[in-house]
Order: structure tokens, then C-alpha cells, then sequence
């Protein structure tokens, strides 16, 4: 089998300052390459086109679109709240009932094992537990 090559202990340690040097650099240079590209101010934006020869104002253009289509986006708010509340209401009902059937299912079987119990044992002690539980 083949030995891998290992660093003695001293040379290792001689590569640790290395090592976070070239890291110190790294974050600096990472630092740099956002303040440098992460401070661009977005371009202008054009406030009319041309369109087909007609010439449009695209702020107002813009203001139209927003009054239109507010109402139908008020619509879309409302009926997504409203499924999200009906499908929170499901769920909660659905985890009700299977915390209940779960409770129902472990003291089915509780109950049986204990029968089981009560059954395997002499006729006086059966009558005694029934007398107890009846009371």
C-alpha cells in the first residue's frame, strides 16, 4: 500500500500565516470588488418613447396603467387571503381530527391489551376488577 506524503509538524505550522494571508486578501479584495460594483446608481430611465411614429409620455402612461390595474390587483389580494385563510382553516381541521382519531386509536388499543390481562387471569380476580371499575 502506498505511504501518503505528510508535512512534519514544523512545516505545517510555517504554512498557517500563509494561509491567512491569502485569506486576509481574499475578504479585502472581495470588500473592494462590492463598495467599487455594489455603489452603481441605475440608469435613467427614459420618460417618452416612440412608438409607431406616435411619440408617449411614459410616466403618464405609466400612471394609467396603475389606476387600471389597481382594482383587479385589490381583487387578486382579497381572493389569495381568502384561499390562504380557508386552506389555514383545512389544515387545522384536518390536525384536529387526526389528533383525535390518534387518541382514539391509542386507547383502542390500550384498552384491548388491558382486557387481555384482565381475561388471563382466575375468575375471582376478573370479578373484583369488574366490581372496582363499575363502582
Amino acid at each position: 500500500m502506498a505511504k501518503l506524503h505528510t508535512l512534519p509538524e514544523e512545516k505545517k505550522r510555517n504554512t498557517l500565516p500563509l494561509k491567512l494571508a491569502a485569506l486576509g486578501i481574499l475578504l479585502v479584495a472581495g470588500g473592494i470588488t462590492t463598495f467599487v460594483f455594489g455603489n452603481k446608481k441605475p440608469a435613467v430611465k427614459k420618460t417618452t418613447g416612440n412608438v409607431l411614429g406616435t411619440e408617449i409620455n411614459v410616466n403618464s402612461l405609466q400612471k394609467k396603467i396603475e389606476t387600471v390595474s389597481k382594482p383587479y390587483i385589490s381583487d387578486l389580494e382579497n381572493a389569495s387571503q381568502s384561499l390562504l385563510n380557508s386552506a389555514s382553516q383545512t389544515v387545522a381541521s384536518l390536525a384536529a381530527d387526526s389528533a383525535d382519531q390518534a387518541k382514539n386509536y391509542a386507547l383502542t388499543v390500550t384498552l384491548e391489551k388491558l382486557i387481555d390481562q384482565v381475561n388471563k387471569l382466575p375468575q375471582p380476580a376478573q370479578e373484583e376488577i369488574k366490581k372496582q371499575i363499575c363502582k
